[in-house]
This record gives C-alpha cells, sequence and structure tokens, in this order.
C-alpha cells in the first residue's frame, strides 16, 4: 500500500516564484491540480509496472494543462516536464515548497502556443509539438458541466492517465492497415448482427467472471467464435472493433488498475460496466464506439488472468481477439459448433428480441 502527502498543503509553504517580479498567481483550482498531480506522480515513479508497464510513466511526459472557462476560452497553462519551457514567450516558473515530493517544477504560460488550434479539441491533444517536443495537451475547467475534468476528483486522476496513454499509443505504438474509426459505417444492418454483439458481450462477461480455468476457456472460446462469425459476415469488424479496444480499452484498462492504487468511487467495477453495457447498448453510437471502452478494459484483464505477456504484443500491433484466439490454438477448430452451443447458453431468442427493439431505434 502506497502512502501519499496530504492533498492540503500550507498555502504558504506551496508555491514560491523563482522571480518575485514575474510572480505567477495562483488559483485555488490550480493548487488543487498540482496537488493531485503530485500524488499521481508519486504513483507512477513508485508503481508504473502496476498500471501499464516502466515504459509508461506520467510523472516524464511534457504536459500542457490549459485553464478553459465555461464558455470555452482558454486562459493560461501550465507546461511540466517540458525541456523549453523557459524558453517560451510569457513563461513564468514556479518553484513549489516542500509540500511536493514527485512534482517540483512547473512554467506558466499566459501566452498559449497556437491556441487556436488548440480550441478545436474539446479534451485533450494528444501529441501536440510545442516547440518541437511531442506535448500531451489537457483541458482543464471548474464547470460542472464536464465532471471529469475538474481536477479535485479522483474521475480527474482517471481521465487524465486515460489520456496519457493515448499520448503514448500516438507516439511509439504500431499503427495497423485495417484500423477504421467510423460509427456512421459500423455495420448494424439488422437484428442478428446486433444479437450477436450482444452474445460476445455475454460470453466476455462469463470469461472475465469464470470462477475456473475450464470454465474460463470455454467463456473465450464462444466469444472468439462470435467474433470470428461477425468477421466471417463484415470483415470490416476486424479493424473496427480491434481498434477501439486496442486504443480505448486499454486506456480505461488504466483507469481501473490506478483505482487499485487510488481508490476511487466514480468508477463501477468492470463486471458491473459489462452489464450496464448490455442493458445500455440501444443506439448506434454505443454500439459502434461506447461499449469497446469496457469491452477493451475488460479483454485486457482476462489477458491479465490467463497471465500472457500482452502488453508488447499489443504495441506491435496484436488485438485482442487475435491474442486470445492463439491462446486458444488448436484447442477449438470447430468454431460453427461453438456459435451453435453459445447461441444456447446465451438464449440466443431473447438476444434477438432485445435487438428487435433497438433495430427500431436506429
Amino acid at each position: 500500500m502506497l502512502f501519499f502527502a496530504s492533498l492540503s498543503a500550507k498555502a504558504g509553504d506551496v508555491f514560491v516564484s523563482s522571480d518575485p517580479q514575474n510572480s505567477a498567481v495562483i488559483s485555488d483550482l490550480d493548487r488543487q491540480l498540482f496537488q493531485r498531480l503530485d500524488r499521481l506522480f508519486q504513483v507512477f515513479s513508485l508503481r508504473a509496472d502496476a498500471i501499464w508497464d516502466d515504459s509508461f510513466r506520467l510523472d516524464k511526459i511534457p504536459l500542457l494543462l490549459v485553464y478553459r472557462d465555461s464558455s470555452g476560452k482558454d486562459h493560461y497553462g501550465y507546461l511540466i516536464n517540458h525541456p523549453k519551457a523557459n524558453e517560451l514567450p510569457h513563461s513564468k516558473p514556479i518553484v513549489l515548497g516542500s509540500s511536493f515530493n514527485a512534482l517540483s517544477t512547473i512554467t506558466q504560460l499566459n501566452h498559449l502556443p497556437r491556441s487556436t488550434g488548440l480550441k478545436r479539441s474539446e479534451y485533450a491533444e494528444f501529441q501536440w509539438d510545442i516547440a518541437g517536443v511531442p506535448t500531451l495537451v489537457i483541458f482543464y475547467t471548474n464547470s460542472t458541466q464536464d465532471g471529469f475534468n475538474i481536477p479535485t476528483t479522483a474521475a480527474w486522476d482517471a481521465f487524465l492517465i486515460h489520456e496519457a496513454l493515448h499520448h503514448q499509443q500516438e507516439g511509439v505504438w504500431k499503427q495497423r492497415d485495417d484500423e477504421i474509426q467510423n460509427a456512421k459505417d459500423y455495420p448494424l444492418g439488422g437484428r442478428e448482427e446486433i444479437a450477436h454483439i450482444f452474445l460476445e458481450s455475454e460470453a466476455l462477461l462469463d470469461a472475465i467472471s469464470a470462477t475456473t480455468a475450464a470454465k474460463r476457456q470455454q467463456a473465450i472460446a464462444y466469444f472468439v467464435a462470435v467474433r470470428r462469425a461477425r468477421m466471417a459476415s463484415h470483415p470490416i469488424v476486424r479493424g473496427m472493433d480491434g481498434m477501439q479496444e486496442r486504443y480505448e480499452g486499454t486506456s480505461h484498462y488504466t483507469e481501473h488498475r490506478l483505482k487499485d492504487i487510488m481508490p476511487n468511487d466514480s468508477l463501477p467495477d468492470i463486471t458491473g460496466l459489462l452489464r450496464g453495457n448490455l442493458s445500455e447498448q440501444n443506439n448506434r453510437l454505443s454500439l459502434a464506439l461506447g461499449r469497446f471502452y469496457v469491452t477493451g478494459a475488460a479483454l485486457s484483464m482476462l489477458l491479465d488472468k490467463l497471465e500472457i505477456e500482452w502488453k508488447p504484443l499489443m504495441e506491435a500491433g496484436a488485438t485482442h481477439y487475435e491474442l486470445l484466439h492463439q491462446w486458444l490454438g488448436e484447442s477449438q477448430t470447430d468454431w460453427e459448433q461453438l456459435l451453435v452451443q453459445a447461441r444456447v447458453v446465451y438464449n440466443y431468442p431473447e438476444l434477438l428480441e432485445k435487438a428487435n427493439i433497438v433495430v427500431k431505434r436506429l
């Protein structure tokens, strides 16, 4: 168990400008932002491998935090871990006091680099070029419209590391030629397609919840059989599902791993989220995009349970489906029969009825 410095540091001990004539003004919101960052940086300096692996270091990523008000106007930003921060116009270095353990020097920017371009992004930019350095840009606010990007709660911690893994994915992960993100063209042509999505989710829930190795292997076989059938009907599913599970799913997975170290009551456990997915998949956006945050995280946890060294393989281009298919090997070859069995086990006629209702909403 990790112990952290208090999040209520003394105001007089926290922020001291290195140049009294060029002092920065720090709001209460920003104090809380820095305190949460310091706590997160401590976690990553000690336990990065428990969240992803030792290469994923939030405390080393060049980071620009931009304050955006409720009207969408960007006011100023803070650069952290940026080697050229002090060379930028209108920069004000801030030295943190002894209440901080992992966060040391921050640079305030009252003139945001290419700020007009930044406004096109709602929450983050993963690889923004600032003085030649690929920088993760995070927008934060005190508006209650989007609670997760207010830097005062555990939900913000989860949001930040989710976006930080996207920074790493865009920077070093292998991009696949078949990756597509297009909710409008996702194949949801009829009740059979949607019922098979529900069938796949049922098998995944069984696999992640299984109490024995044999039950888990059987549920994985059902999952793979259903995904194979869906890809056979619509080859585009391989790239669409694989991409979302690789990127959004693994990023959501890091939120759950962080929760194991820093409690987050706003994030339900993965089985609860999967059950919610099954009841809430009732429109095109949730079926073609939203569900993959949860299914991809669950598939990642499933690979953990199988004790597969899967993360380097995924960074190199593999998908969850491919790794599970490979893990099953030649022990399962009658995929058609497995699909028939899965339909019996998970009450396919009931899933068809549920799909009928969804089809009418599309």
